[in-house]
């Protein structure tokens, strides 16, 4: 199974962007499935503010693990990743990708309601799982 099938079906089991990016490659890294599900937790939705994406913020938890918290080598292959998620989707930023800040008045249960979680956000989870992936066999 790839990396962006693995994200696919987290993100259907109800894991957040974060979440579903970096328990993709929990078993890759050893790092503790449960450790990582819940390290992730509050970074979904933008850190739940509609800031940089949780797939790119689990892409940057799975580098930092993978290069043991070695700043230069986890950015410059984040580097790469957020190059190639730029390339696709023109943003980092969940409001960008959702077209609204989730954390304004109603918007969480608009995405929900919309199913914009599925339409507009899972396509940025496979892209990231997929670009880090390639990265990370890159190394």
């Amino acid at each position: 199974m790839t990396a962006r099938e693995r994200a696919n079906e987290l993100a259907a089991a109800g894991n957040n962007c974060c979440q579903s990016v970096l328990l993709a490659f929990a078993e890759e890294l050893k790092l503790p499935y449960e450790d990582a599900r819940r390290l992730a937790a509050a970074f979904g939705c933008g850190v739940c503010c509609g800031n940089v994406c949780g797939a790119i913020t689990g892409s940057a938890m799975a580098l930092g693990y993978k290069f043991e918290g070695d700043p230069d080598k986890a950015w410059d292959a984040l580097d790469v990743v957020m190059k190639g998620f730029l390339e696709r989707h023109g943003t980092l930023l969940c409001k960008d990708i959702l077209g609204y800040n989730i954390a304004e008045g109603d918007n969480y249960q608009r995405a929900l309601d919309n199913q914009d979680f599925l339409y507009k956000c899972r396509p940025a989870i496979l892209d990231a799982a997929e670009l880090l992936d390639q990265v990370m066999k890159s190394l």
